[in-house]
């Protein structure tokens, strides 16, 4: 016997899109899934697409709220859920057929409580940019492990939607409203629940780079909340006592800020934050690459520029 998988898909003013993204969640080989479209205050025809998919389809429920992002929708949609499972899929990007399948296998393979897939970025024509697997094959990872990784950045890791989570670790649980970062300031605390996680190295989820886009738009002071998203990710690990990640999320701080910088009183600000923290903090255990980079960029954004250049080589 199955269990029911709930897909939750956040949707904002994105009438071009939602019907291809929608369809390809219900045309899924797995056949015992929900789909839940959350309507955030479409000022354009999504909340009236929804609902007509809704009249055609009798597994897709929606909802309408009045905007209060993407963070709220996601939590909003949780409330609703009835799955066992759940998948978040962004109201732009599609799925392959066998996306909830593929993962819902995985995580009774492996007893896990989430589980990855392969992802790549297409443009507003599909066409591939790039692709984004798990380049260690199909493999599972410890909690430990996993916090491990997101505190050094991991690209792979620092999104909500290439996934489908134990309904378990989310009870409970609500998206941080922090602007445009949400799924950085909310995917370590899901981390920090699970035991176990898996990975399927197909891709199986299509994530669309299109211009008018949360992640594209915003000034360039706007553009810094990420830098205290993974602060803010640094506090939570120390407080929690795990003071290598805390200081290994100072040092992607850092990497981040640098790509980043020009000189402001909020840059200064944020670099001063970063240091007084690094004091703080202990460091017993930390690789010693991580320790330089906090102390090099503290000290000399010239010369972190340059140390950086070599590392990358």
């Amino acid at each position: 016997m199955s269990d029911l998988v709930s897909v939750i898909v956040p949707a904002f003013n994105v009438e071009k899109y939602i019907e291809k993204c929608v369809l390809s969640i219900k045309n899924q080989t797995y056949k015992d899934i929900e789909i839940i479209l959350v309507d955030d205050g479409s000022k354009d025809r999504t909340g009236e697409i929804c609902d007509s998919l809704s009249l055609k389809y009798p597994r897709i429920i929606v909802a309408h709220k009045q905007n209060g992002g993407l963070a709220g929708a996601r939590n909003t949609g949780l409330k609703m859920a009835s799955g066992r499972y759940v998948c978040f899929v962004d109201s732009d990007d599609f799925v392959e057929p066998f996306y909830v399948e593929r993962l819902y296998a995985s995580i009774k393979k492996n007893d896990s409580d989430i589980a990855f897939c392969g992802y790549d970025r297409v443009d507003e024509s599909y066409r591939r940019i790039e692709d984004a697997a798990f380049s260690e094959g199909e493999k599972t990872m410890s909690r430990e492990d996993l916090l491990r990784k997101i505190s050094s950045g991991w690209t792979f890791g620092i999104v909500v939607w290439n996934k489908m989570y134990d309904r378990n670790i989310l009870e409970g649980f609500s998206f941080s409203t922090v602007g445009k970062y949400e799924d950085l300031a909310s995917i370590y605390k899901i981390y920090d629940r699970a035991q176990k996680a898996s990975f399927v190295k197909d891709i199986c989820y299509h994530y669309l780079v299109r211009s008018g886009s949360i992640m594209k738009t915003g000034t360039d002071l706007e553009n810094l909340n990420n830098i205290n998203v993974i602060i803010d990710r640094a506090k939570y690990f120390h407080d929690r006592g795990m003071e290598q990640n805390a200081v290994i999320s100072l040092a992607d701080a850092c990497s981040c800020l640098h790509s980043q910088w020009f000189e402001c009183d909020r840059t200064r600000e944020l670099r001063e934050e970063i240091k007084s923290l690094y004091k703080s903090y202990r460091k017993d255990g930390v690789p010693v690459k991580f320790l330089w980079s906090v102390r090099i960029f503290t000290h000399s954004i010239a010369l972190f520029s340059i140390i950086k250049k070599v590392w990358n080589r």
